[in-house]
This record gives C-alpha cells, structure tokens and sequence, in this order.
C-alpha cells in the first residue's frame, strides 16, 4: 500500500508543478511555452497510469473486501 500512496504524490506533485508554473507565467504576463506544458502533461499521464492499475478498483480489490 505505501507504493500507491507514493505514487499518487507523484501524480499530485506534477499537477500542482503543472498548474503553478501555468498561473505564474500569466501573472507575469509571459506565453505559456507549450512543449513544456505538454512535457509535464506526459510525465503525469504515464505516472497516472502507472498509479491506477486495474488491480486497484473493482469488485476484487482488497479495498473493498476489507483485508
């Protein structure tokens, strides 16, 4: 269990990064440089898949069977 909560800081982490480096550029009026957006975007969609296995969710998962 403590390898998915790693992993879902991970996907929290780079949406925040994500997010924070999207805010700052406009408030400083800058253009948002979309390679690097899209650079971040990658990392957390393969993390995200990574972190949401199909073992994870459903009728069999250990969650919900209590144990």
């Amino acid at each position: 269990m403590p390898v998915v909560f790693i992993f879902s800081a991970m996907v929290s982490g780079i949406a925040a990064v994500m997010l924070l480096y999207m805010a700052v550029t406009k408030l400083r009026k800058l253009t948002i440089d979309v390679h690097c957006v899209d650079s971040i975007a990658m990392y957390l969609f393969y993390i995200f898949i990574i972190d949401f296995q199909p073992g994870d969710v459903g009728p069999c998962s250990p969650n919900l069977r209590g144990g």
